[in-house]
């Protein structure tokens, strides 16, 4: 794929990253692979087997949206797989028909059957979702796998990655090895801070990184915001790292996590000016924790 047409891509994400409104048509991004820009940005890998379709948008019209594309992509048979079980990225998935194998992990599944109608409950506060997430109806997966799944779609082979204990909602990352293009949920954000949610850990989101790492992915495409090439798993890491040890160290003065996470967010600002950085002090509960 040319860089212009790259560079292209790039500029309708950014315009549109935060409309969870799902766009009609995708945009290509590597020779195999497409993004249907939005909240969050969709994936679909189009081999000569069949296609993968990556999350499905909040609620069933985009859900619709989304198989349509797909369909028009693809002549072949469709797979679907969610890389979070939050509304935007897996509450659209009754929209695809019993013949979508919707390949999921285990964890995923698991928290899906634990928690989804409290997740579609609490994102039904926002106005933005409330409407589009009134007819959702749940969606369990019809492959489940532990760790790692292999799909070959004939000229692109595709790997999807579970990590249950990273981000914290079953966390799965999707690679399209011959274009090494990389779907990572909420694993890595351009610029932007992890968030730790219940079931977040850091030696769980380091064991991630360095797997997805070790990929060299050409290109990484998050969430949501911006794509970014190789460097994205380096940068989540080096920001972890940091926000750790400095936590730590707080610790180790007697700071209480509350305490350590106001002089954190006050020091981060200063130190990543450009970044979205929201409040720390859930991760720096987080490193107070592990390090018991």
């Amino acid at each position: 794929m040319c860089s212009s047409d790259l560079a292209k891509a790039q500029k309708v994400l950014e315009a549109s990253w935060f409309n969870p409104i799902m766009n009609t048509r995708s945009v290509r991004i590597t020779d195999n692979t497409y993004v249907i820009q939005g909240m969050p940005n969709v994936g679909i890998i189009v081999g000569s087997k069949g296609a993968l379709v990556v999350d499905t948008g909040a609620g069933t019209k985009n859900g619709e949206m989304v198989y349509k594309e797909a369909q028009r992509r693809s002549k072949g048979p469709i797979y679907l797989a969610t890389t979070l079980n939050l509304p935007p990225n897996a509450s659209g998935g009754s929209a695809f028909p019993a013949s979508v194998k919707y390949i999921r992990c285990k964890a995923q599944q698991a928290q899906a059957d634990a928690d989804d109608k409290n997740a579609i409950a609490y994102y039904q506060k926002n106005p933005v979702f409330k409407d589009l997430l009134n007819d959702v109806k749940e969606r369990k997966g019809d492959i489940l796998f532990d760790s790692k799944y292999d799909l070959d779609l004939g000229t692109v082979h595709v790997t999807l990655y579970c990590f249950p204990t990273a981000y914290g909602h079953g966390d799965t990352a999707v690679f399209a090895q011959e274009d090494r293009a990389m779907w990572t949920g909420g694993l890595m954000l351009r610029d932007a801070a992890p968030d730790f949610l219940p079931g977040s850990s850091f030696k769980g989101w380091f064991a991630a990184i360095d797997t997805l790492a070790a990929l060299h992915p050409y290109i990484t495409v998050p969430v949501k915001g911006e794509m970014y090439d190789y460097n994205l798993p380096r940068q989540t890491r080096l920001f972890l790292e940091a926000l750790q040890a400095r936590a730590l160290a707080l610790k180790s003065e007697g700071k209480k996590p509350e305490e350590a996470g106001q002089i954190i967010n006050a020091e981060f600002k200063k130190k990543y000016p450009e970044w979205q950085l929201g409040d720390l002090t859930r991760g720096v509960t987080r490193a107070y924790a592990e390090a018991k």
